[in-house]
């Protein structure tokens, strides 16, 4: 309820600014407003491991129906802009694996994305606000970018929750860019994410663009309040009409994802801890690729990626025997509190993903003149082969009306990262734009 409260209060301070600049200026502004209605229904299939035992820890559903209205408004000034993005969504969840008679339902409103830019100049502007900052040709993840480890790719029509920013872009020349930008709160205004994150912390970085011909780059360094400094960037060449090469990479001085510790005196055979978070150890993450285009228009893209900053074989045999005992001990009169905080831990221990090496192979086609399009991404952990293929269908049925479907199927033992969770999903539905 207090989550709702803020996003309304948001939005109507918004409208309170809409209606102070519409008062200013009216021919001077131009206004865009859209919306999309999206609902889908969804089925899913638990894999059986140590990280959900019997589904006790996760407690997920195998259905869920969705229906969310996305409004996107966009207000253009001479000198400034204003961008908000409102979300409204209902789900309803059924057939709880293991309890088949429970459902759930919950309504949310928030805002995703919302922020005002102000030019002082034509070449020097500012903004603040909550976005969802993505760059970068890569498909698999972006290791240049120190504020979202997650770029989406692999959910299309999900959207990535905005953070809040504070940005200052300069413009020296068309082919060059400055950005100072800071990460200043955790933004999510979910109700699921509404609680505040003790370990958030402030970030700070310095972007620079440079724009080619046939290229196009950039050059980061960034720092996390307390330590933790990363130097990134990507490059992006166009080697031919058909071929496209790129690189996406960083070096983190320190992090603070979490790496097992195994103690024999440990009721639960050992902990998770923060290994690196005050070394000035750095560490390698990159992703090299290239696509190519066919003659019958499909395109071919091919990812490595190395993970410095994942689990070795050792780390990653004690960080499954960590699991797999907080698992035996879930219902333990004593531990049961411990053991669910470490599951917590596992679940996301702080890493872009949980190994080193992986590969990534995807086709994407467009056919009926553009209205019907599949993309199909095959994505292998190279050190504990596991697979996660997923296949993606949409069918833009006239300028309205797009009807879709997602597909997963995970392979792999139980003990390997992308076989944790689920072994299949699919998601059908359809997105209206009016």
């Amino acid at each position: 309820m207090m989550q709702k409260r803020q996003c309304f209060a948001v939005i109507c301070a918004c409208a309170v600014v809409i209606q102070g600049v519409l008062s200013i200026s009216v021919e001077a502004v131009e206004v865009d407003v859209h919306a999309r209605q999206l609902s889908y229904l969804s089925w899913q299939q638990t894999e059986s491991s140590s990280q959900n035992p019997d589904n006790d820890f996760l407690g997920l559903y195998r259905y869920q129906a969705h229906a969310e209205l996305r409004p996107d408004i966009s207000l253009v000034g001479n000198r400034y802009q204003l961008m908000l993005k409102p979300r409204f969504s209902y789900d309803y969840w059924w057939h709880k694996v293991g309890v088949p008679e429970d459902n759930e339902s919950k309504d949310d409103a928030y805002l995703n994305e919302g922020l005002l830019q102000i030019g002082f100049t034509p070449t020097f502007f500012t903004s603040y606000g909550r976005e969802n900052l993505q760059w970068g040709p890569t498909s698999l993840r972006t290791p240049s970018n120190p504020f979202f480890s997650d770029n989406g790719q692999d959910k299309p029509k999900k959207e990535v929750e905005g953070k809040d920013f504070l940005k200052f872009i300069y413009l020296p020349s068309d082919w060059f860019t400055v950005g100072v930008i800071g990460n200043l709160e955790q933004g999510g205004m979910r109700a699921d994410s509404s609680v505040a994150d003790p370990e958030f912390k402030r970030k700070y970085a310095l972007k620079l663009d440079m724009l080619g011909v046939n290229y196009n780059a950039s050059l980061l360094l960034s720092r996390r309040e307390g330590g933790n400094e990363t130097w990134g960037g990507f490059v992006q060449v166009t080697v031919s009409d058909a071929l496209l090469a790129y690189f996406d990479a960083a070096v983190n001085r320190g992090n603070t994802a979490l790496y097992p510790r195994l103690d024999p005196g440990h009721p639960l055979g050992g902990d998770f801890v923060r290994r690196y978070d005050s070394t000035t150890e750095e560490r390698f993450i990159g992703i090299v690729g290239a696509s190519y285009t066919l003659e019958n228009s499909a395109t071919v893209s091919l990812e490595y990626l190395y993970n410095g900053t994942g689990y070795n074989d050792t780390e990653a045999e004690a960080y499954y025997t960590l699991r797999q005992n907080a698992a035996d001990n879930i219902h333990h009169p004593i531990f049961g509190g411990l053991a669910h905080s470490h599951l917590a831990e596992t679940l996301n221990p702080g890493l872009i993903l949980l190994r080193r090496n992986y590969l990534l192979l995807q086709y994407t086609f467009n056919e009926m003149g553009n209205n019907l399009s599949y993309t199909f991404r095959l994505t292998t952990n190279l050190d504990d082969d596991s697979d996660k293929v997923t296949l993606i269908t949409e069918y833009a049925y006239n300028d309205y009306l797009q009807i879709f479907a997602v597909g997963d199927m995970s392979q792999g033992r139980s003990d390997t990262e992308f076989s944790s969770f689920l072994s299949s999903n699919l998601m059908i539905g359809f997105e209206y734009t009016f």
